[in-house]
């Protein structure tokens, strides 16, 4: 047995790329996304952050800018109807800058975006699909029904 082992070629540098690319338990399915190890692709990671951010309550959005500070009032919010908005109550819509646009009309409040919030909210919507288009780059080829990390023994095909 010690033997037929000394006569395997282990492909050290591939099983070092393999190591180094994928998650120690990866999904069953590829489509589920993360097989890629975090760290291993710094444009991965940022996608990663702006679909963790974007959909979480303390999302560093862009927007208000430098007018937060002179509308008390200003709020920030998504809803799956409109997406990101900028909310301004009717008291303070004099103090609007000029490239907020306005959106929506409410009982005592205007919703505005800005070119800016629009950029954003399309990178977090298109967050998901591009984490999943990037994994399949990164580790091109067919996927296997199963994508259980197994111990690479030869790169040679077998006969």
């Amino acid at each position: 047995m010690r033997e037929l082992e000394s006569r395997l070629e282990l492909c050290p540098d591939l099983r070092e790329t393999l190591d180094a690319a994928l998650v120690d338990e990866p999904p069953i399915s590829p489509r589920e996304g993360g097989i890629i190890r975090p760290g291993y692709n710094s444009e991965l990671d940022e996608l990663h952050t702006i679909a963790r951010s974007g959909q979480g309550v303390d999302r560093p959005l862009p927007g208000p800018g430098d007018h937060a500070h002179r509308i008390p009032s200003l709020k920030v919010g998504f809803n799956q109807v409109f997406g990101y908005y900028i909310e301004i109550t009717h008291t303070h819509v004099s103090k609007i800058p000029s490239d907020y646009q306005r959106k929506q009309t409410l009982k005592n409040a205007e919703r505005y975006i800005t070119p800016d919030l629009k950029a954003y909210e399309e990178k977090v919507l298109t967050a998901e699909e591009k984490i999943h288009q990037r994994g399949v780059r990164i580790v091109p080829g067919p996927a296997p029904t199963r994508w259980r990390r197994r111990r690479v023994v030869s790169c040679r095909p077998r006969r």
